[in-house]
């Protein structure tokens, strides 16, 4: 898709979230010597800065079309879910940096918060303002890409109608995909079999002269070849994109009175040891995303424990039923700040390690 933009002369712009700076092990196999020290992975986030420059002049795209926000690769999803308006900042896990350590970076400096990756995402956008943006997926199974889905979804919402884009997600890291998970140029990039119909999937052809450029700028990124050959699996005959749709009434929203109810189907009964997490987060005209509450609701066999952002709320201020097949929870519109729109999710988890998950949606709150 950049490569065709490129070839037509369309204006284009490639933001960057992070620069990759958590891929230790990775790194270790490309160095040859162990990588211990937080300075030598900040030189990993650079040294993968210059590899997705290079990757994308190999699609015809030079670096003055590229921006890098540079936050915490491995981090930024605990950033859209709890560091808000005067919390700490989140800290790198390798770099130990907690703000954005990369002096070639968009605004270096900016510290580690939902607040300031939102402003600049946003500040990418209105500056920008993009008909078409591509972006990770909020089925992808890496944090990083479900996260940078989010803050794009709030970002354009806080835009309103200044910035008018179709918005076009794409997968990259799923459960037992792409298949056959090898180099196969000639095959179309088929959807994960377990998303089912409840995405809209457009396959955007390529011709033999687009799958070998894709093949270029892949291998530009020679620190992720170092343990194996897995990238090749996505050079296909094909781009694959897909969005769940808005919608404004789903069948697992209701409002009745001042009260939401979210409903989450079960797969199994919940066994010991494993909880369900909502995530739940507004948006309303006129006041800022980051000032709205971020709720973390977590339901065991045993209770529920209810957080905004890093504050626990006080028992009783979310209630949840529990039927058979399914969870209905229950949140007053006030805790949520009276959203006009909403994001959220559920996931299933055992000792922390998710093991099932609902499709984040972006909903309009019924009236």
């Amino acid at each position: 898709m950049l490569r065709e933009a490129a070839a037509r002369g369309l204006p284009v712009r490639v933001a960057f979230f992070t620069y990759g700076d958590d891929a230790g092990w990775k790194y270790f196999l490309f160095r040859k010597h162990p990588v211990l020290s937080p300075g030598a992975f900040r030189k990993l986030g650079e040294t993968r800065h210059d590899e997705a420059v290079r990757a994308c002049a190999a699609l015809g795209l030079p670096d003055s079309d590229l921006v890098f926000l540079g936050y915490p690769d491995g981090g930024t999803f605990e950033m859209f879910t709890g560091r808000w308006n005067g919390s700490a900042a989140a800290r790198g896990a390798l770099t130990r940096s907690r703000a954005v350590p990369y002096p070639d970076a968009l605004r270096p400096d900016a510290p580690y918060t939902g607040d300031d990756a939102l402003a600049d995402i946003r500040a990418v956008i209105r500056e920008f303002r993009p008909t078409r943006i591509f972006v990770s997926h909020p089925a992808d199974h890496h944090p990083d890409h479900v996260a940078l889905w989010l803050f794009t979804r709030a970002a354009l919402w806080e835009l309103g109608d200044t910035v008018h884009a179709e918005v076009h997600p794409y997968p990259v890291h799923y459960r037992d995909w792409p298949r056959p998970d090898a180099y196969s140029p000639g095959e179309p990039m088929a959807p994960p079999p377990a998303l089912g119909a409840a995405i809209a999937w457009t396959l955007f052809p390529l011709d033999t002269a687009a799958v070998r450029a894709t093949e270029r700028a892949l291998r530009e990124h020679r620190t992720q070849f170092a343990s194996g050959a897995g990238l090749l699996s996505l050079v296909r005959s094909t781009e694959l994109f897909g969005d769940v749709p808005d919608s404004a009434a789903p069948s697992c929203v209701r409002v009745s009175g001042d009260t939401l109810e979210l409903m989450c189907a079960l797969s199994q009964p919940l066994a010991e040891g494993t909880h369900v997490t909502f995530y739940v987060f507004g948006q309303r005209s006129g006041r800022g995303f980051a000032f709205m509450p971020h709720l973390r609701v977590r339901v065991g066999r045993l209770g529920v424990t209810a957080w905004d952002g890093e504050t626990k709320l006080r028992r009783g201020t979310v209630w949840v039923i529990r039927e058979r097949g399914r969870i209905r929870l229950f949140v007053k519109l006030e805790t949520l700040g009276r959203p006009e729109r909403l994001l959220f999710t559920a996931r299933a988890s055992t000792d922390d390690a998710p093991h099932d998950r609902t499709l984040w949606r972006a909903v309009a709150v019924p009236r």
